[in-house]
C-alpha cells in the first residue's frame, strides 16, 4: 500500500511493517490496562477458580493405554496459523487453521494437551472460544482455560484438553510486567487410576 500527501514524497508500507505496528498498538494498549497504580503484588491464584467445561461424545483413550498417560503440548498462535498476526486473519481462516490443528490432535490422540496462546472470546481472533472448538472438533472429554491476560476485548492465556477427567481446576497470573501482556499457567488433577495426576501449562518467553 502507497500513501501519499500533496506536496509529500510516497511513503511505502509493507505488510511486515503493517502487521508491527498493529501488534505493537495492541501490545501498548493491554500495557495500559494492565498496569495499575497499586503496588505489584507476587503471582497467586486467580480470585475466582477457572471453570472445568465438559463436551458430548468425547472419544474414547486409544486401547492399551490404561497403565500409561499420553501427553501433547502445542502452541495456538492464536489461531494465525503461519499468518503474519491475528488481527488480519479472517474468522474463517482462523477456523481453517484450528481444524488442521484439531486434525493433528484426533491423530495423535494423546490423553492431555497443553496449550498455549489459546484464546476464548478475542476481538483479534474471530471472537469466539478456541479452545472449545479444539475440543469439539477433536472429541475431548473437558477442558480448563487459564484468561491471563482479560482486556480491550481479548481474552487468551493456556489451557488443557483431556479425555480424562479433570478436578481441581486452577489459573494462576503473573504479576504484570508491563510492556508484555500478563502472563500465567492453568493446571488441574486428572482422575486416572491407580494414581491421580497433576499438572500445569505455562508460557514460557524471552526475559
Amino acid at each position: 500500500m502507497v500513501v501519499a500527501a500533496t506536496g509529500a514524497p510516497a511513503v511505502s508500507w509493507s505488510r511486515r511493517t503493517a502487521c508491527r505496528l498493529a501488534h505493537a498498538a495492541v501490545l501498548a494498549a493491554a500495557a495500559l490496562a494492565v498496569a495499575a497504580p497499586a503496588p505489584v503484588r507476587a503471582p497467586g491464584p486467580a480470585k475466582a477458580a477457572p471453570q472445568v467445561v465438559a463436551y458430548p461424545a468425547p472419544a474414547k483413550r486409544a486401547d492399551g493405554r490404561r497403565a500409561t498417560l499420553r501427553v501433547m503440548t502445542l502452541n495456538v498462535a492464536h489461531g494465525r496459523g503461519t499468518g503474519r498476526h491475528q488481527l488480519l486473519t479472517t474468522k474463517s481462516k482462523h477456523q481453517a487453521n484450528l481444524d488442521a490443528v484439531a486434525a493433528v490432535l484426533a491423530r495423535e490422540r494423546p490423553d492431555v494437551v497443553a496449550l498455549q496462546e489459546a484464546d476464548g472470546p478475542s476481538v483479534w481472533s474471530g471472537s469466539f472460544s478456541h479452545v472449545d472448538y479444539l475440543a469439539g472438533k477433536a472429541r475431548f472429554a473437558c477442558s480448563v482455560r487459564g484468561a491471563h491476560m482479560e482486556a480491550l476485548k481479548l481474552s487468551y492465556g493456556t489451557a488443557l484438553l483431556s479425555l480424562l477427567p479433570l478436578k481441581h481446576p486452577l489459573s494462576v497470573a503473573f504479576a504484570p510486567s508491563p510492556p508484555t501482556p500478563t502472563k500465567g499457567f492453568a493446571g488441574r488433577r486428572t482422575a486416572r487410576r491407580p494414581n491421580p495426576t497433576e499438572g500445569t501449562r505455562t508460557h514460557p518467553c524471552e526475559p
